[in-house]
């Protein structure tokens, strides 16, 4: 279990606590924002339209994070009624939170590109440590969330497409789907997202600390 290799690793560890703060609360916070920026007040009314993290940490989705190295924070609400553009809105919703986690990364990688570029060691820096973790689980976050599985935000990608009545369905099955899929990898020891997002994981957390 993830947490249990952190315990002896201070640092780490205070990352992985600033990185719940930061990245669920920037995550949920931004699907608020966006919803109110689209004419939903659903989550302002319903207080969600803050910084503060209380409002935004789901229980189960930082336990599942601490545990197995992703989770999600408390769903925002919106109501679909309010939005002028139906799906195409609710797609703005969904990617505001991955984005904006995808931001977050980029910002707390300039530690490394700063030693990349002046060709520098800082790796055993407390400071380094810290900022290299909130960036690989904001990464994380991000794409753990764009799987197009409800209720995770991708599954909105997948909505433009298909009817009402299927989409009612979808929605049902997907934590099923979702749990199963857990269950999978965890129990059996079939690491069914890690040969897919792994690769996506490495490759933009080599982006964020490179890129100019």
């Amino acid at each position: 279990m993830l947490i249990l290799s952190l315990l002896s690793t201070p640092y780490i560890l205070i990352g992985l606590f600033l990185s719940l703060i930061i990245g669920i609360t920037i995550h949920e916070f931004s699907h608020a924002y966006m919803a109110n920026k689209l004419g939903d007040p659903t989550a302002k009314k319903m207080g969600r339209l803050s910084l503060n993290p209380l409002r935004h940490l789901d229980p189960f989705g930082t336990i599942f994070l601490l545990l197995v190295g992703f989770g999600w924070g408390k769903p925002v609400i919106y109501n679909p009624d309010y939005l002028r553009h139906g799906r195409k809105d609710e797609l703005k919703i969904a990617i505001a939170g991955p984005i904006s986690n995808f931001i977050c990364a980029f910002i707390f990688a300039l530690p490394y590109r700063i030693t990349h570029y002046l060709n520098v060691d800082f790796s055993a820096n407390p400071f380094f440590i810290i900022c290299a973790v909130i960036t690989e689980i904001n990464i994380i976050l991000a794409v753990f969330n764009l799987i197009p599985i409800p209720p995770l935000d991708g599954s909105k990608f997948i909505f433009l497409f298909v009817s009402e009545n299927l989409r009612h369905e979808l929605e049902r099955i997907g934590p099923l789907i979702l749990m199963g899929l857990i269950f999978i990898i965890y129990i059996l020891r079939l690491n069914v997202f890690g040969v897919i997002f792994t690769p996506i994981v490495e490759w933009l957390l080599n982006f964020t600390r490179t890129f100019p």
